[in-house]
């Protein structure tokens, strides 16, 4: 490449795959493609590495498109373990996915790839359009399949920001200009919730004191674990016992059955 990947230093290792025009594809590339086999397991806990690698060569000129594609069992797609997720998007349908959740779910994951490469990020977007393009049987090996990620990188000015140590620091800029004030769970006192009998615009402040979509990596996620909690809701008038889980369940309710806007970057 005529130029290294915008965000990195040091830089990560090269591409596995440069399509580019002639006569020097690798010196003007088109699409780059970033190849990963789970072979053991916990591999699908490294793609958040290689999405923010693949996500900085879309920003660089003539670069029309990137990919992950990764090959692994239908067992380790349909699993929990970490990665996996991001492969279980309905197909062709691109989803904005909040990259800090990656490193606080995945924390272990991003910690022993920090340990096993000399690259690491400057910055990346807070948010990043991911879509599973493709899924694959492979014949010769049953039981596993080829999935595909289009990562696209569209310009931003919302950045989540790393240390020289490869761990993020701050969001720039701050989010919630103006907004309610953000309360970490570790944080929340009860003299912090609103008593039974407020006002309804008190509780959606409250219910604003944390980003449900960007705690649950995407609004698909968050809206999935409201709904199913609301279903349960209805049939036992049980609610989740988990603080997290209610107040992502808060989040989704009062941003999806209010009028407020929120300045959510």
């Amino acid at each position: 490449m005529q130029q290294g990947l915008p965000d990195w230093d040091p830089l990560p290792g090269n591409v596995d795959l440069l399509v580019g025009e002639l006569p020097s594809p690798t010196m003007h590339p088109k699409v780059g493609i970033e190849v990963k086999s789970r072979t053991h397991s916990h591999k699908l806990g490294e793609t958040p590495y290689d999405i923010f690698k693949m996500a900085a060569l879309r920003r660089v000129s003539g670069v029309e498109a990137t990919y992950l594609v990764v090959a692994a069992t239908l067992t380790a797609f349909s699993s929990s373990e970490p990665g996996a997720a991001l492969f279980n998007t309905p197909l062709g349908a691109s989803e904005d996915w909040h990259l800090l959740y990656f490193i606080q779910e995945w924390r272990s994951e991003w910690a022993a790839l920090l340990a096993d490469s000399s690259g690491k990020p400057q910055r990346v977007p807070r948010l990043l359009p991911l879509e599973l393009v493709c899924i694959e049987e492979v014949p010769a090996f049953p039981g596993w399949e080829i999935r595909a990620l289009r990562v696209e990188n569209q310009v931003t000015e919302w950045w989540l920001v790393f240390g020289a140590d490869g761990w993020p620091t701050h969001l720039d800029p701050e989010p919630w200009e103006g907004g309610p004030r953000q309360i970490a769970d570790d944080d929340l006192r009860p003299t912090d919730v609103p008593p039974p009998d407020s006002e309804e615009g008190e509780i959606h402040r409250f219910a604003l004191s944390i980003d449900g979509y960007a705690r649950e990596g995407n609004r698909s996620n968050c809206a999935r674990l409201a709904n199913n909690a609301g279903q349960r809701w209805d049939r036992t008038g049980e609610l989740p016992s988990e603080l997290r889980a209610l107040r992502s369940c808060l989040f989704f309710r009062a941003t999806t059955r209010t009028s407020q806007r929120l300045r959510l970057r």
